[in-house]
């Protein structure tokens, strides 16, 4: 998956995890976050909450999925998006992520990703490795239809 695909796919990830809205997330500068000992800690500065003085604090465990500490994975790889800052210096952002490229291998610098971009790019970043793993739709309707987290009168339909 190219770099963008794994930062969005993992970005959702940590939505769930830290209970996030889009919007919240989308406004969370990367120099505000940290990894410390059993969380991932971050600030988002423009939420529904706080909008003008010091922003709304938020966290996440730092559990696995598998045998990768993915908090740690996605944070690594954010902090490589980052520009070049003074003295050999990383720099900063006051958003989280850019907008993807034309080519979906890189980032428009300096180009926020708002939530009526990050929405289309995350889905279809999202079948394209559902589709790698040979996971169909009808499976995961299948799985979670198993589990009793739907209805099976759920209509059915190709938007989601």
């Amino acid at each position: 998956l190219s770099l963008p695909a794994r930062l969005y796919i993992r970005m959702i990830l940590l939505m769930t995890m830290a209970s996030l809205r889009f919007d919240d997330a989308l406004h969370a500068p990367p120099d505000l976050m940290s990894l410390r000992p059993g969380a991932f800690y971050g600030v988002s500065w423009q939420t529904k909450v706080e909008r003008k003085r010091k922003g709304t604090r938020f966290a996440c465990t730092r559990g696995t999925v598998g045998d990768k500490e993915w908090v740690q994975v996605w944070y690594e790889l954010l902090v490589s998006t980052l520009p070049p800052g003074v003295n050999g210096r990383l720099g900063t952002r006051d958003y989280l992520l850019d907008v993807v490229d034309s080519t979906g291998t890189g980032f428009e610098h300096g180009v926020p990703a708002t939530y009526e971009y990050f929405v289309p790019a995350a889905r279809e970043y999202l079948r394209a490795l559902l589709a790698q793993l040979g996971v169909g739709r009808s499976d995961l309707r299948d799985l979670v239809a198993a589990d009793g987290a739907i209805d099976s009168t759920v209509e059915q339909n190709d938007n989601c």
